[in-house]
């Protein structure tokens, strides 16, 4: 990725070739990805954004897929290392759905970003791998709204933003006894 701009001289079917590498590299330990095919995955692949950052720095990519370059990073308890990746919630249209934790760098790193404006537009030229998206959004959607519920329920405080999800399954009285907060 970092090379980008010397294939920009290379010939079309010779840069091809480097983006399928790059792709099977990057995509590959993401499972959003297995089994797209390999227009798709080199569509996403050209639109990585390389971020690099030194050791000990805590940061945050919002509504992005992150990929491991090269160093070490921490996020929510798990270490990722090179091909390691998070923001797999990416697909996910609901932001309120999406994790927001912060990563830190153990040392110094790149990580390739791709934005979900990014990731939309590509799969608009996809139907099959969009609707292969669509499929793993709703479950995840799915799992992450009766983890918030369960949360909830276990600390009887209730979001003012997860009103729609209660709504959704018709739990709306569930919470009339619970603490309200407006925010996290």
């Amino acid at each position: 990725v970092r090379s980008m701009e010397a294939t920009k001289s290379l010939t079309l079917g010779l840069r091809a070739s480097i983006i399928k590498h790059m792709a099977s590299h990057y995509l590959g330990a993401v499972p959003h990805f297995e089994g797209t095919s390999d227009s798709f995955q080199q569509e996403v692949a050209a639109l990585l954004v390389p971020h690099f950052y030194e050791r000990q720095e805590v940061f945050e990519l919002r509504s992005c897929l992150c990929i491991v370059e090269h160093g070490t990073v921490l996020r929510g308890g798990c270490v990722h290392t090179r091909y390691g990746n998070w923001g797999q919630d990416v697909i996910l249209s609901e932001e309120s759905l999406r994790l927001r934790l912060p990563a830190k760098c153990l040392t110094y790193t790149e990580v390739l970003s791709l934005h979900r404006e990014d990731l939309v537009k590509v799969l608009g030229d996809h139907p099959k791998e969009r609707r292969r998206f669509r499929r793993s959004a709703i479950r995840l959607a799915m799992v992450r709204a009766t983890t918030i519920i369960r949360q909830e329920r276990k600390t009887r405080v209730f979001f003012a933003r997860n009103a729609w999800i209660h709504e959704l399954f018709g739990l709306d009285n569930d919470v009339k006894t619970w603490r309200q907060e407006s925010t996290e």
